[in-house]
């Protein structure tokens, strides 16, 4: 404590460090020398003018915990208007650091001290405020990418649709279901519904819905998936490409009516 600056803003973190770790009795008089310093500058020095909120603040702070009289007004970056009261300037509204300083001061003040009272009410709508737009600038930028993997994601499974119609291939009736979950776009409904309750989504829960496509996704594709495969979609070519031809190829003793019935019965597990 003996090397920092005596009037350097470092000399006020040293001092606010040592009374938040509760051991600032053990450099009690190392202390009083530098808040002496910081005394005359916040009463007759003019360098205070040229302090940030985060040092005025501070110093104002640290000093009058230690019981040393603080104006009130001390480097709160004010002007007062007859008006309007106290006005702060809007360019603090980014300045972090000196509004988290700001409001601890804020919260030291005595009946009659308006200015702090004010103080405590700006810093902590401006705090608030850069914290809502924190979150919802990162969230914005989360969700974009998540819708967009939505997309990406049925615009595969209907390539993988177009590839077994062009190669003639005939997948299995669960291959096929598994793919024909995602191309029914049940995934996108949900995760754009989903997406707006921005008030609860999150990132994990997005994910989840993506990545592991639980149940309640899974099970609404299966079923409205089934449901549409039960009527008949043959095109020009005779061509059918629905889980009940598939199943029926890979069951060739089922007859149209059980594998119906088996449909319906999936539908119904779903």
């Amino acid at each position: 404590i003996k090397k920092v600056e005596q009037r350097s803003l470092e000399s006020l973190v040293m001092v606010d460090a040592l009374q938040r770790l509760g051991i600032a009795y053990h450099f009690e008089e190392e202390m009083q020398i530098l808040l002496q310093e910081h005394l005359l500058i916040s009463t007759f020095d003019g360098h205070l003018g040229n302090s940030s909120l985060y040092e005025a603040s501070l110093r104002f702070r640290v000093l009058r915990q230690e019981g040393y009289f603080m104006s009130a007004s001390s480097g709160f970056m004010t002007k007062e208007d007859s008006n309007a009261g106290y006005v702060f300037d809007p360019k603090l509204w980014k300045d972090i650091f000196g509004l988290m300083s700001m409001y601890e001061a804020s919260n030291l003040g005595i009946q009659g001290e308006d200015i702090l009272d004010e103080a405590a009410d700006f810093s902590r709508r401006a705090l608030i405020l850069n914290v809502a737009n924190d979150i919802n600038g990162t969230s914005s930028q989360i969700l974009k990418e998540l819708v967009s993997n939505t997309w990406a994601r049925l615009c595969d499974a209907s390539l993988v649709e177009a590839r077994w119609f062009t190669s003639r291939h005939s997948p299995l009736a669960d291959e096929y279901l598994k793919n024909a979950v995602v191309s029914s776009g049940v995934h996108i409904v949900m995760v754009h519904s989903f997406a707006f309750l921005s008030e609860s989504v999150n990132q994990h829960s997005l994910e989840m819905m993506l990545n592991n496509f639980p149940g309640i996704s899974s099970s609404t594709g299966e079923i409205l998936r089934l449901w549409d495969d039960l009527g008949s979609a043959k095109n020009q070519e005779g061509h059918d490409g629905s889980y009940l031809d598939y199943y029926m190829k890979e069951n060739p003793s089922c007859l149209l009516k059980g594998a119906r019935d088996h449909m319906k019965e999936m539908i119904s597990d779903a």
